[in-house]
């Protein structure tokens, strides 16, 4: 082989090696989506990626959602303990 396809070979390998890793880099799931991990690690994942704004934000009773992290808006403020107040 001449040394310009040693080099077109090392090219192409490295290239190939970096998409691969690109797409599992992609397809890795955060730790606090995985369902079968244990909770308590599950909520000190999602907690440490939370910011304190965001933490402070799903202190109310209708939190709004944290599109970053997936986490849709919620109410939780119909507990039904007095009676149905709302939807």
């Amino acid at each position: 082989m001449t040394k310009k396809m040693k080099l077109m070979r090392k090219a192409l390998s490295g290239v190939g090696l970096f998409m691969a890793l690109t797409l599992h880099a992609q397809n890795e799931q955060p730790l606090y989506k995985d369902m079968n991990a244990p909770i308590h690690d599950r909520v000190m994942d999602l907690l440490s990626r939370m910011t304190v704004e965001e933490k402070v934000s799903l202190m109310i009773h209708n939190a709004p959602g944290i599109p970053r992290l997936e986490i849709d808006k919620y109410y939780h403020g119909n507990e039904a303990l007095h009676g149905i107040v709302r939807p």
